[in-house]
C-alpha cells in the first residue's frame, strides 16, 4: 500500500511538472464555453485557444498558488469553467502541441524526436493527420494561428488547416497580443465563425521578466536579472 501511495504522489508531481500547456488549454476551453453562451443559436461559437508555453499550473492563483502571480487569469477562471485535472500529453513542445492539434497520443501521431537539423525536421506533423484547424475549416470556420514558439511552425506542419499562420520565434507577449488584436478585428468582420490559436513563449527560457516583476517576486529583486541573450 505504501508503495502505491508513493507512486501516486510521484505521478501527481509529474503531472504538475508537465503542465506546459495545461493552463492555457483549460482557460481556452473555458473561453469557448463562454463563447457558446454569447453566440447566436444558429451560429457555431467562436473559439480562442491560448497556450502559454511552460507556464506552471501550480504557480497560478486559480490552481491554489498563494502569491498574486496571475490576477487576470484568476479573474477569467472565476467567471468561466476551470478544469482541475488536465495534463499535457508530453513534457516538451512538439509532441504536446501535436497532441493538442490532433487529439492523439504521441505514439499515434509520431512526433517523438527532437530536431537535429532545422532544414530536415524530425518532429514534423504528418500531413496525413487531421488537425483541429482542418476539422473546424471543414465546419465553416476561418482559422488564424499566431505562435512565438519556433518549433510550432509552418515548416513542421503545424499550419495545416489554418487560413493564416504566423510563426515568429520568441516573439514577446506585447507584440504577439498586438497581432492577436489585429487578427480579432479581421475575424470579427467576417460572417463565418472563427478559430484563433495563440501560443505565448514568455515563461520559457530565456525568461526575462520586467524589472518591476522581479522586484515584486524575486527575493533579490531586479539585481538578479539575467543578462539578455546576445
Amino acid at each position: 500500500m505504501n508503495g502505491r501511495c508513493a507512486d501516486r504522489r510521484a505521478i501527481a508531481r509529474r503531472a504538475r511538472r508537465l503542465a506546459s500547456v495545461t493552463a492555457g488549454l483549460a482557460l481556452a476551453l473555458a473561453g469557448a464555453s463562454a463563447g457558446c453562451r454569447e453566440s447566436k443559436p444558429d451560429r457555431p461559437p467562436n473559439i480562442v485557444l491560448v497556450v502559454a508555453d511552460t507556464l506552471r499550473a501550480d504557480h497560478l492563483g486559480c490552481y491554489g498558488y498563494e502569491r498574486p502571480t496571475s490576477p487576470h487569469i484568476d479573474r477569467f477562471a472565476r467567471e468561466n469553467l476551470l478544469f482541475l485535472q488536465a495534463v499535457s500529453a508530453a513534457p516538451w513542445t512538439s509532441p504536446s502541441v501535436a497532441s493538442l492539434f490532433t487529439g492523439l497520443y504521441p505514439s499515434a501521431h509520431g512526433v517523438l524526436r527532437a530536431p537535429v537539423d532545422d532544414r530536415r525536421p524530425t518532429d514534423a506533423l504528418s500531413p496525413q493527420l487531421h488537425t483541429l484547424a482542418e476539422r473546424l475549416s471543414g465546419a465553416g470556420y476561418t482559422s488564424i494561428g499566431i505562435t512565438a514558439n519556433p518549433w510550432v511552425s509552418r515548416e513542421r506542419g503545424y499550419a495545416q488547416g489554418f487560413d493564416a499562420f504566423v510563426s515568429r520565434g520568441h516573439l514577446d507577449a506585447t507584440s504577439l497580443s498586438a497581432l492577436a488584436r489585429t487578427a480579432l478585428e479581421e475575424l470579427r468582420a467576417r460572417p463565418t465563425p472563427f478559430f484563433l490559436y495563440l501560443q505565448y513563449m514568455d515563461p520559457h527560457l530565456p525568461n526575462e521578466p520586467p524589472a518591476e516583476l522581479l522586484d515584486r517576486f524575486h527575493p533579490d529583486g531586479a539585481a538578479r536579472r539575467a543578462p539578455a541573450n546576445p
